[in-house]
């Protein structure tokens, strides 16, 4: 709608006249004529902050915001992810349409939209007139810069890897990525050095190689150490350059313990057998096997087990046996599961994980050797007869050898007096009938 207004200036010759002087008289108001409005609304930029996306269009007269656009109507992608509209409101004087997104938009995210117009009704992007916009694709949205840091997330470890994953609108600095030093990685209390670091740019992930493998169900906990700020030494870090923050003593998810308790070795002493046991996390002290699912045999003999004890942080079974072991005899263990399956009451780990049965495990024998007696036999060999006696017996001839020694009874050349290991007397044999 145009209307035209004319004031005649009261002085000066530049007024509304003919070629003869006279002045056209002022008026107000008068009508204009216009033809009608039929140029559609058009879509001049996008821009974004936070959850809220504004279109502007270019339009000669005010948008139609009564009969507004579905949010069905709009696909928008966020680093190529589809971001869901809410809600679409319009200005109709500023000829603005904001589409309120279902996640909000961090600076420096590639954001793009597009307008698919209805096939029918009247529910569309139009001004006041009815000029329905058309429908377009892929229309970039201007984002500020990125300025959030990656923030981490959580963590999993699996054999020698621990991922740590990051939250991060766009992408991680896979080259700038922080040295092994800056990571501590603790696996039930104890060191487990790391040696490699690399960084999954687009899926924000930065993983861990450690020195020793970690198994389900183990505590496993991590640190990060961030350089100062600004100093520009190589961190965890977005693509933009904003630095994550360190951490201290993060849990780590490592699973389900599915393994199961290894015997690594055995020692007796006494009437005490103490198997030690390769088990990553700890033994089931509560629900431990019955006494009669061990064999023990001492010498080959069996010897029975009375009792069992299992202390569970030090991974150890003590069996309490019959019979004492004595210094220097052979000691072997065999230990049989109750079932193929997983018992209430077996050699366990907490799990819940079985021990398998094993025969014939050779347990070292830490019985200390006797001390020396310290009563001497007679002789001076020390062999229980004395040297007079054993050098009055003839010394042996040997075949084809020197002439026999006396005292000499077993022919090795040396007098059974001087060996504690040779002992010989001479006896008398009657030919008498009586």
């Amino acid at each position: 709608t145009v209307t035209v207004a004319y004031t005649r200036p009261e002085t000066g010759n530049a007024v509304l006249q003919d070629a003869a002087g006279n002045d056209a008289a002022s008026f107000s108001a008068m009508a204009v004529g216009n033809a009608p409005d039929t140029t559609a609304p058009v879509v001049s930029q996008a821009r974004i902050s936070g959850r809220s996306l504004v279109l502007s269009c270019t339009e000669a007269n005010d948008l139609d915001a009564l009969n507004k656009p579905a949010p069905g109507d709009f696909a928008v992608l966020v680093n190529g992810v589809a971001n869901a509209v809410s809600s679409v409101s319009v200005d109709a004087a500023a000829k603005t349409v904001t589409l309120e997104l279902a996640t909000a938009v961090t600076g420096g995210e590639a954001v793009s939209v597009a307008y698919t117009r209805p096939a029918t009704g009247s529910a569309t992007l139009r001004d006041t007139t009815g000029n329905v916009a058309a429908s377009f694709s892929a229309m970039e949205v201007g984002n500020g810069p990125d300025t959030t840091a990656p923030v981490i997330g959580m963590a999993s470890a699996s054999g020698d890897q621990l991922v740590l994953i990051y939250t991060e609108a766009n992408k991680l600095d896979a080259v700038h990525t922080a040295d092994s030093a800056a990571f501590a990685v603790h696996v039930n209390g104890v060191a487990n050095a790391v040696r490699a670091v690399a960084v999954d740019a687009a899926a924000k992930t930065v993983t861990l190689t450690l020195s020793t493998p970690v198994t389900g169900g183990e505590t496993v906990r991590v640190a990060y150490t961030a350089p100062p700020a600004d100093t520009g030494a190589a961190a965890i870090q977005d693509a933009t350059g904003n630095d994550a923050a360190g951490f201290t003593d993060m849990a780590v998810h490592s699973g389900p313990d599915t393994t199961a308790p290894v015997i690594s070795s055995a020692k007796a002493n006494g009437d005490q057998l103490v198997l030690s046991c390769a088990e990553a996390n700890a033994l089931d002290a509560e629900h431990k096997p019955a006494p009669e699912a061990f064999t023990v045999l001492v010498d080959g003999v069996r010897s029975a087990v009375t009792a069992v004890a299992i202390d569970a942080l030090a991974n150890t079974v003590a069996l309490t046996l019959a019979h004492a072991v004595a210094y220097g005899q052979s000691v072997k263990l065999s230990y049989t599961d109750p079932t193929a399956g997983n018992d209430a009451e077996a050699l366990q780990d907490r799990s819940g994980n079985d021990a398998a049965s094993f025969s014939a495990h050779e347990a070292k024998n830490t019985v200390a050797a006797p001390p020396p007696s310290k009563i001497r036999k007679p002789g001076g060999d020390n062999d229980g007869v004395p040297g007079e006696i054993e050098d009055r017996t003839p010394g042996l001839y040997r075949p084809h050898g020197p002439a026999p020694v006396a005292g000499d009874g077993n022919g090795d050349g040396t007098r059974d007096s001087e060996q504690s290991s040779v002992s010989s007397i001479r006896i008398s044999v009657s030919t008498s009938k009586e």
